[in-house]
């Protein structure tokens, strides 16, 4: 018999529980708030339009700089590109990025001023341009029984009139070409500045900023040039205006320059000779001269439209 003391009742105490170390925090990815998504519609907008511009440029052709299709085509994708990026501008992401970047703002106001008012100064010249074509071609037509007699004073005097206004064309277009290169210069030191790392790092507003800016120099300098007859061609703004696309496939046009070059006598004996086709060439140049005329106001309202975006980023 086994005694009852060989059978001790063991006391187990509960094994103290372990501590294991808190699971590792995820690490979450914080999106910066201060850049609009790459992705935005607006922002894969306005990208899209700086990528036509790109490609308007690449198509640039020994015939294309001389062809008023090709530079009214810039004209439109430019006044497109400033409707975007005001869309952009208007953003509450791409305005946070700005307040932290005054200096690029205040660099870009005042190049966007500039650029407002050469298109402005554009358009007025070319509106003036397209009231003395008119206006010479009503005294074309005017007082017909006075011509078969030989009598062209008021043409020659309405002629003599837009001469001069093609004049003034010139010598402003030329001053605005100086501002544009000017413009063009000073880019590289506005891009180092808004880079400096004292200053907060470069945003990708800032880069699609700049981009915008450069186009508008490029198609600016383009139209400009052409206007002055700064190409190769020998060809100037009133041939270019009144070029006429043929209907073959062959897109070139035909340069028409007799009005142009046309002065005193040479001139009288053209509207003597053939009236018809001044009138003509007169009509040609002033529809081509609308165009123009369109398409700068559109590119000089959108200028305007993105400074008034700009200026809000530093009154708010």
């Amino acid at each position: 018999m086994v005694g009852v003391s060989a059978f001790r009742r063991s006391i187990s105490l509960p094994k103290p529980a372990r501590h294991s170390p808190p699971p590792p925090e995820k690490s979450l990815h914080v999106r910066s708030t201060s850049l609009p998504n790459r992705f935005h519609p607006l922002t894969a907008q306005l990208k899209h339009h700086l990528h036509a511009l790109h490609a308007w440029h690449h198509s640039l052709g020994p015939s294309s700089s001389s062809s008023s299709a090709w530079l009214l085509a810039g004209l439109n994708r430019l006044k497109l590109l400033h409707h975007s990026f005001d869309d952009f501008l208007n953003l509450p992401q791409s305005r946070q990025s700005l307040t932290a970047s005054n200096r690029l703002v205040d660099a870009l106001l005042d190049r966007f001023l500039r650029f407002a008012d050469a298109f402005g100064i554009f358009r007025a010249a070319l509106v003036a341009l397209r009231e003395e074509t008119r206006a010479t071609q009503v005294a074309l037509r005017s007082s017909t029984r006075r011509r078969r007699l030989g009598d062209i004073s008021d043409c020659c005097c309405y002629y003599s009139a837009y001469l001069k206004c093609r004049r003034r064309l010139h010598k402003e277009v030329l001053l605005l070409l100086g501002v544009v290169r000017d413009i063009d210069k000073k880019a590289a030191a506005v891009v180092t500045t808004s880079g400096d790392e004292d200053q907060e790092e470069e945003t990708e507003v800032a880069r699609i900023l700049m981009e915008v800016s450069l186009a508008t120099v490029g198609v600016s300098a383009a139209v400009f040039g052409a206007v002055m007859g700064s190409s190769s061609s020998t060809s100037s703004f009133m041939g270019l205006l009144v070029r006429r696309r043929r209907k073959s496939s062959d897109e070139e046009g035909l340069i028409i320059r007799e009005l142009e070059e046309a002065s005193g006598d040479e001139l009288r004996r053209l509207m003597k000779r053939e009236e018809k086709t001044a009138l003509r060439r007169l009509e040609t140049l002033e529809n081509c001269v609308a165009e123009f005329e369109k398409e700068s106001e559109g590119v000089f309202r959108s200028l305007i439209a993105a400074r008034v975006s700009l200026l809000n980023v530093l009154t708010r």
